[in-house]
């Protein structure tokens, strides 16, 4: 479900230290690849850069850290902190809109995508995200002409034509959800994108294509998604493949049973 996906974002994508190329601290800081090296480069360089003008995107990308890690109460708070220095400053809103997202609260979301969208509207990630919050609230039409702007703006990017694939399958319009997906699937051929394929064609039935589908989702996510992975149980066991599918049921248990089942309950599909 929306939810347990914590949705497909894109953070920081524009986002770059102004002046020199990044070094020490700063390179940590900026990278992406590893969280922990991330904050402790930030904290490094927040800490020896006290009116540094690149201080509040640092802010930013150690809160960005936080909010991957789980830990919202200090991501909210570098947030706050970025917010302090530069009350207009785009990546900041935006990334807290992630964070508020990623903890269910998506009215706090909302109001902060607005917010992004109303100091940057040619960035397309505004719009994206408030699709994403729209679509957890049930305001569907919104979301619809969220992912749309989106998709005007960047038409190559995969993602809103994938979060309006499942906005589709949410309202149980399958012929559009499967024409989404695919038109996200031309672009890139995502793990979440070929989950919720497979999604579809467990609802028409479709159980050869549906496993076929979740099969290269797994390869892709390296088998630790338990929406692949119950997704891919539930095909089997409607095929008949009883034990198949109680053993893919029984791994997505132990990686996250809730999200897993409630991912079903949202999209309509009957569960195990």
């Amino acid at each position: 479900m929306i939810a347990a996906r914590l949705f497909l974002t894109v953070g920081l994508a524009s986002a770059v230290f102004v002046g020199p190329a990044p070094a020490g601290p700063a390179e940590d800081c900026t990278q992406a690849a590893n969280q922990d090296l991330r904050i402790s480069g930030c904290t490094q360089f927040i800490r020896e850069n006290p009116q540094h003008q690149n201080l509040a995107l640092a802010y930013t990308y150690r809160g960005s850290a936080y909010s991957v890690r789980g830990d919202t109460a200090k991501a909210l708070a570098d947030f706050g902190e970025a917010l302090k220095l530069k009350p207009d400053f785009y990546e900041a809103v935006y990334e807290r809109s992630i964070a508020f997202s990623r903890m269910r609260d998506y009215q706090r979301a909302l109001l902060d995508t607005d917010r992004a969208i109303k100091i940057n509207a040619s960035d397309w990630r505004g719009h994206n995200m408030r699709g994403n919050a729209n679509t957890a609230l049930s305001k569907f039409d919104d979301a619809i002409r969220d992912y749309a702007e989106a998709q005007r703006l960047n038409p190559k990017h995969p993602w809103p034509y994938l979060n309006l694939c499942e906005l589709y399958i949410i309202q149980n319009k399958l012929d559009l959800a499967l024409a989404r997906c695919n038109e996200s699937l031309n672009i890139s051929e995502i793990p979440a994108t070929l989950r919720l394929r497979g999604i579809i064609n467990i609802k028409l039935r479709q159980y050869d294509k549906a496993i076929s589908d979740l099969d290269q989702a797994a390869r892709g996510s390296g088998a630790t998604s338990a929406n692949i992975m119950y997704a891919r149980g539930v095909a089997k066991r409607l095929k008949g493949d009883a034990a198949g599918g109680d053993a893919d049921i029984t791994a997505a248990a132990q990686l996250k049973p809730a999200d897993a089942a409630a991912m079903f309950k949202r999209y309509g599909v009957p569960g195990y």
